[in-house]
């Protein structure tokens, strides 16, 4: 019964949350808790020997990024302080980046957003917003972003009360 109660609910914040959006653009404002994601791919190659074996690896070992932190959002402008940690996604034979102690991270940059999009920076991404109360302020958005190709970010904001 729990169950079914949470599906309704969850059914009923998504439709508020579309009607909000048909109404024009959700707006984000003030403070969120926010985390990034972004794995890159590993491209490895192999070096052979005279004989045709492996005897040594090449390449890019692909990355891990991670972020945590608070977000604020006040006219145009997004400021992120958060923590970071980086490092390789493979560790081939002892070579490759090990995994960052987390590192202090700040940054703020321009920022704008559609129904559909958040731009930050002067790059777009495809962003859903939910939770939107009756200001028109989105309580949750989340992105996703092809970087080149070989890596995705994706980014969840929720609004802090």
């Amino acid at each position: 019964m729990r169950l079914a109660v949470a599906v309704v609910n969850a059914i009923a914040l998504l439709l508020l949350g579309s009607a909000a959006i048909a109404a024009g653009k959700p707006r984000l404002v003030g403070v969120y808790a926010y985390t990034i994601n972004s794995p890159c791919q590993a491209k490895i190659g192999t070096i052979k020997d005279g004989d045709g074996d492996v005897a040594s690896f090449n390449g890019y070992f692909g990355e891990i990024y991670h972020e945590i932190g608070t977000a604020t959002f006040s006219a145009g402008t997004l400021s992120l302080t958060g923590t970071r940690v980086r490092g390789a996604l493979a560790i081939v034979d002892g070579v490759g980046r090990k995994m960052s102690a987390p590192t202090a991270t700040s940054m703020s940059v321009p920022f704008s957003n559609t129904a559909s999009t958040i731009t930050v920076g002067g790059k777009t991404w495809p962003a859903v917003y939910a939770s939107i109360d009756g200001n028109n302020v989105a309580h949750f958005m989340s992105f996703l972003n092809r970087d080149g190709t070989d890596c995705a970010t994706t980014g969840t904001f929720v609004r802090k009360q």
